[in-house]
């Protein structure tokens, strides 16, 4: 029954789906387990566990960007505040919490490199959060622990090209970052 919610709340289903494949999984579990020889009672009780566990795989167990969060400055349809938004250019100050990594790219003469950053400021204002930061070219390898500051602008990183194929989103969100800082 846990690994059952868990591989649930690993889907991307719609929280009336959910619901449904909820009751169905609640109802086959009590039936499964009335059949192996526990009692009705236990049973019950068992199977009303499958909601909870559920619950906490899909909404509770998910991390999620604090109030001061880098991504909350991010202009999005009507989700943030208006008056939060930031200008084209911005200043992000912060720790490495990571080596940087090269990235080859087609587009530039030199390199580019990205890695994960611990925010304590963006334009002087107090912020915490990640975000990766990516330098375009990279003048030398950044390395962990180093304090930076960087030039640049705050954007949400892409979604993968297919709902089933993981993107920059998806691997930053697995690091607890929202948001990529394309600094210069």
């Amino acid at each position: 029954m846990a690994l059952t919610a868990l591989v649930l709340g690993a889907q991307s289903l719609p929280s009336q789906a959910t619901v449904v494949v909820a009751v169905v999984l609640l109802i086959t579990a009590r039936f499964c387990l009335i059949r192996l020889g526990i009692t009705q009672s236990r049973a019950t009780a068992l199977a009303l566990m499958l909601p909870l566990l559920l619950a906490w795989a899909c909404w509770w167990g998910q991390p999620r960007p604090g109030p001061l969060d880098p991504v909350r400055l991010l202009a999005s349809a009507g989700s943030f505040d208006r008056s939060s938004r930031l200008p084209l250019r911005s200043s992000l100050e912060g720790r490495l919490l990571s080596d940087s990594r090269l990235l080859p790219d087609s587009r530039f003469v030199a390199d580019s490199c990205r890695a994960l950053l611990a925010v304590n400021r963006i334009n002087g204002l107090p912020r915490h959060g990640r975000s990766e930061v990516q330098l375009r070219p990279c003048p030398q390898l950044l390395q962990q622990g180093w304090r930076i500051r960087v030039h640049g602008q705050l954007r949400a990183p892409a979604l993968g090209p297919h709902s089933l194929l993981p993107g920059p989103a998806e691997r930053l969100q697995q690091q607890g970052s929202w948001s990529q800082f394309w600094g210069d």
